[in-house]
Parts: structure tokens; sequence; C-alpha cells
């Protein structure tokens, strides 16, 4: 999500700019943090936005000094516990915790960073309840086959909304020559009785396939069953290549799920114009970025040839 999120925040920031006349951006903070609920606290990346003519490296604009810590929050509010992080002492801008807590599901999380230049960054995440994986029928299953392969989970749950879900698709051994008849077509052009080398193809090409997620989805466009599970479905589609594949399933918060709808109107999922985007909900106090969190089940699927 790194690269995409520099460019959201790049696009926010230089909305209905002029390029012809010199910039006069000023440099905001970003954070970028994802809490995954059972899991160690996450690394948090702390970096300066860039004028709209440089290139975003985060290694060059990490912000390094920063004061950085993770607060969890009790239902009055008032600090529970802390977390304190520290730099990575490797990459510029990577702040690591120094206990190896774990992130619990259904509460609510304060991030605060205090930086180098005497101001604070802070953001809050409310943290998705418990997703429990139930079923899935099989670990293995044969390309487009009549029965689809399929998970069901009982339900997170999150305060004033139902649940809402991202799946997605990791391949764990991307070698061209196990890519599916569609995508060998569409990125190499290669039909089905074609006779080709795998060696000899560019692999740069798998790059926007080697992490397939969906968009934002609602509880209420996947099957509930009598006992309130889930029940997903794995389109075909979706499959990119043959073999092992790590299938999870997210349940999000509202920092991440409005993060993703942004990204979808400002690159290309909308109407809208590029750099028209109203009604922004800022999560993140003192700068930019995302604070987020979410509740994920895994399961590792080989997919076979027909």
């Amino acid at each position: 999500m790194r690269p995409i999120l520099a460019l959201l925040v790049l696009a926010l920031l230089t909305s209905a700019c002029d390029t012809t006349r010199p910039s006069d951006h000023v440099s905001e903070p970003v954070v970028e943090a994802y809490l995954i609920v059972g899991e160690a606290f996450a690394p948090v990346r702390l970096t300066r936005t860039d004028d709209l003519d440089g290139v975003y490296d985060a290694e060059a604009l990490g912000i390094v000094g920063a004061s950085v810590r993770v607060v969890e929050l009790a239902i009055d509010g008032s600090p529970a516990r802390t977390i304190d992080y520290r730099a990575s002492g490797v990459t510029r801008g990577l702040y690591l915790p120094v206990s190896d807590e774990r992130v619990r599901a259904a509460v609510r999380y304060r991030l605060e960073a205090d930086l180098p230049d005497g101001s604070r960054l802070s953001a809050e995440t409310v943290v998705p309840g418990e997703l429990d994986l139930i079923e899935p029928e099989r670990f293995e299953t044969v390309y487009q086959s009549t029965d689809q392969f399929e998970i069901r989970v009982g339900p997170s749950t999150y305060p004033g909304r139902q649940e809402i879900y991202v799946l997605s698709l990791q391949p764990l051994d991307p070698d061209p020559a196990n890519l599916t008849p569609f995508y060998l077509d569409a990125l190499y052009g290669i039909g089905p009785d074609e006779t080709w080398d795998p060696a000899s193809l560019d692999v740069t090409k798998l790059e926007d396939i080697l992490l397939a997620s969906s968009p934002p989805i609602n509880a209420a466009s996947f099957e509930r069953l009598p006992d309130q599970s889930i029940r997903i479905r794995l389109p075909w589609f979706s499959v990119a290549f043959f073999g092992p594949v790590r299938v999870q399933v997210n349940a999000i918060d509202d920092n991440i799920n409005d993060f993703f709808r942004y990204q979808n109107a400002q690159l290309g999922g909308s109407t809208l114009s590029p750099g028209e985007l109203p009604n922004i909900v800022d999560t993140v106090d003192g700068g930019r970025g995302v604070f987020g969190s979410m509740a994920r089940q895994t399961v590792e699927l080989t997919i076979l040839r027909p």
C-alpha cells in the first residue's frame, strides 16, 4: 500500500494546482501504520510530503528523532496502557515497538508522535472485533471448476455499522510458467495453444499482480448463514497463478475504508477529475496518512491445473 499512499497524499496536497507555476508546497508529516488483531504492534513509518516536482523517496523523506508511542484507551478515553517505539536504526523514518505485546480486538488505540520540530502528530483507530475462521471446505481446488473455493468466517463486529471486508490473494510461487491462461494472454499476448519459453519473459510485468486486493465489500454482499457466519467464495478472475496461494480475509476499520474510498476516487475509480476530491475525512491530526487497523484470517490454498 505504501506507493499508493504516497500518490494519494501527493494528489490531495496538489488539488487544483497549476503545474506551470512554481510550487508553494509546504511539507507536512505523513504517518503509515496498520494494526492487526492478535499480532505484534505494527511498525510506524513517518515521512514528509514532497514537492509536486520531486521524486517521492520514503527513505530520504523519513523523519528521524521522533518520539513515538501507541496508547490503548479505556472506555472513558483515559490511557490504559502504552506501547513505546524506538527508531529502527536501519531504515530512516521507521519506528518499531520495544515490546512484543499484541493488538487487542474491539478497542481504541491512539498513535502519538512528537516530532523534532516540536509539533505533534496523532491519530486514532477503533479496532474491528475478532474474526474467526470456521472452515475452508478444502485446501486445494481445480482452476475454474464448478465448485468454487469457499471460506466461512464468524463475523467481525464494528460499532455503528456492518462489517466491511477486503479480500486479498498473494501467489507463493509467482513464476511466469504458473500464470493462468487469462493473465498469460493479458500480460504477454500468449494464447492457450502457443508454445513459449518462460525464461524469455520479462518478469517485471508480474509486479502489478503479485498481490491482488478487492475493494472494500460490505458484509451484506456475502451470504449470511443461519448461525450469522459469512460464506465467501473465491472468484476465478482473481486467480493469476497456479500453485500455492495465500488467501486473506480482512475486516477493516473506518480509517482504512476511507483510505480505499479516496484512493479509488483519485486514481480512476470515479468520474471526478484528478485532484478533485470533496468531503475528505482527515483522520490524522497534525499531518496526513493512515493509522488503521484490521482483523485478519489467512488460508493457504493450492490452485491445481485442470
